[in-house]
């Protein structure tokens, strides 16, 4: 009978709220999987607790979370430079002027952003340059390859606040060579192995100077010169793709920070 109850009590002793728990590997049963009881008698007592005060003190530690990490706080940003881009749709754009794309359905783009004086919070950003390439499948970021890894991380989070919400459209971000120039009544950009284009100025009625266009609706710069395309094309991995010649584009300059109201 001694040995009976120094038994039972062993066994007691090995379980805890309903858990059976094995001391020894010779006192496992056939099956490893250990055996739960899930709702002990009213009246069983475990070492002397009762089960309701055992379920609080679970809830209540089962309650218990770590604290979120810290969040970065927003950086304040701002640049500045030249805009240069060109789209699928004739000359003028009707997205300049509020109106919808012609001749098709779409406007598909590349604008590249020659950024001559920028920061992101303590990352100068002066010297490189972004590029966005918007098709039918999916808008694409590219990066400046010459750019750090805080200054890569910085035009990333830049190029996200100046997309907003293009809804179905997917964003994706990739590095690449980046080439942008202007001068000489014309315009160009090059991004790596995906594209670019040549574009020429539009020259106005005094036969001299380039047509311009204040406060247009499809990007927020300043003084845009119309500009027609001599090529233009492009393709990504991501199932974007087009090439089309004379088609128009737009160089103007901008100067954005985080209040910027739209881009």
């Amino acid at each position: 009978m001694k040995e009976r109850r120094r038994d039972g009590a062993r066994s007691a002793d090995r379980r805890f709220c309903g858990l059976r728990l094995f001391a020894h590997p010779t006192d496992q049963p056939r099956t490893s999987r250990a055996e739960v009881r899930a709702t002990p008698p009213a009246n069983q007592t475990v070492r002397g607790w009762r089960w309701p005060a055992i379920a609080v003190a679970v809830a209540f530690v089962s309650g218990l979370k770590a604290a979120p990490p810290a969040q970065a706080a927003p950086q304040h940003w701002e640049i500045a430079g030249k805009m240069s881009e060109a789209c699928t749709c004739q000359i003028p754009c009707g997205c300049n002027f509020r109106s919808g794309p012609s001749p098709h359905h779409y406007c598909w783009s590349l604008a590249s952003f020659d950024i001559e004086k920028g920061r992101y919070g303590p990352v100068d950003l002066a010297g490189l340059r972004l590029v966005r390439a918007h098709g039918g499948a999916s808008i694409v970021w590219y990066m400046d390859d010459r750019a750090t890894a805080r200054q890569e991380q910085a035009l990333r989070a830049i190029a996200t606040r100046i997309s907003g919400n293009w809804g179905r459209l997917s964003l994706h971000f990739e590095r690449a060579q980046i080439t942008q120039s202007f001068g000489n009544g014309e315009f160009r950009i090059g991004i790596g192995d995906q594209g670019g284009f040549d574009a020429a100025e539009i020259i106005g009625g005094d036969g001299k100077n380039p047509i311009v266009v204040e406060n247009m609706t499809a990007w927020n710069v300043q003084h845009d010169i119309k500009g027609r395309t001599k090529w233009l094309r492009y393709k990504d991995q991501y199932g974007n793709q087009f090439d089309l010649t004379d088609t128009n584009a737009n160089l103007g300059t901008f100067d954005w920070t985080d209040k910027t109201q739209y881009f």
